[in-house]
């Protein structure tokens, strides 16, 4: 997370009207689209996390699926009405398993699953990273304002907050000398949740970096590094990519275990 000085590039009273008047028409759009979505119920630990006390699950899967050969299929969990019917119905009318990643990181990734793999018995094979943003980044901690009560980042995205984002949150919060207002407070966490700012100094937020991206993912530092890939390149990747602990998890173990038993 690194915060740079950037200026506020000066622009007429006409195109900030211009980008307020655009800004609520994406507002507009994006609710209504998110109405057509199904977002599924529950905590999302799908048929069992490791690190979570769930209800024992059982299923059963179509005559002939429930051993090998296995397949497996991942899709993002809020999906237009009728995605995962239909994903459901080309893939033998296996039931989707969605699971969210804040069960194996400080970070929310809400999948979706069809496969024929069993269900029990899993256990995470590699350590799992931290599950709080407070752990996760502890350098943090002493510039964090009490109103920002997160516990977890929201999904990582594909590209990282624009520098006007920033430099227009820290002008907001230099006008006061104490806690802002609550609707300003209300605002500028917002903005925090949309982008996953972090606090780096005072009033000043910053996006993550992509070594944090491989942290919270699972990966090794530097795993998306080198070979002419730009940073654009690589936060475009990490933000498409599974969580590495949660995959295994659900995957690895199981099919490990299996392997142990046909040998």
């Amino acid at each position: 997370m690194q915060l740079s000085d950037e200026s506020d590039p000066h622009r007429s009273k006409k195109v900030k009207l211009e980008d307020n008047k655009r800004e609520d028409s994406i507002s507009d759009t994006a609710s209504a689209f998110d109405r057509e979505m199904t977002h599924p119920l529950g905590p999302m630990t799908g048929f069992g996390v490791p690190n979570e006390v769930s209800k024992v699950i059982s299923r059963e899967l179509p005559v002939g699926l429930a051993d090998k050969p296995y397949f497996y299929f991942e899709n993002v969990a809020i999906a237009p009405t009728g995605v995962w019917k239909t994903i459901s119905r080309f893939l033998y009318e296996i039931e989707p398993e969605f699971v969210d990643s804040k069960y194996f990181c400080a970070a929310m990734r809400k999948r979706g699953y069809v496969h024929n793999l069993p269900i029990h018995n899993r256990s995470p094979l590699l350590p799992i990273p931290p599950l709080t943003i407070r752990e996760a980044f502890p350098s943090t901690q002493k510039w964090r304002p009490s109103w920002d009560k997160r516990t977890k980042l929201n999904c990582l995205v594909t590209s990282k907050a624009p520098a006007t984002v920033t430099y227009k949150l820290r002008k907001i919060l230099e006008k006061f000398d104490d806690e802002p207002p609550q609707d300003v407070q209300q605002n500028v966490l917002q903005q925090i949740r949309k982008w996953n700012l972090m606090w780096v100094g005072k009033n000043k937020l910053a996006p993550l970096e992509p070594d944090e991206y491989e942290m919270l993912l699972g990966f090794p530092k530097d795993h998306t590094r080198g070979g002419g890939v730009t940073q654009t390149d690589r936060y475009k990747a990490l933000g498409n990519a599974f969580q590495v602990v949660m995959l295994l998890s659900i995957t690895l173990h199981v099919l490990l275990s299996v392997c142990l038993l046909y040998h």
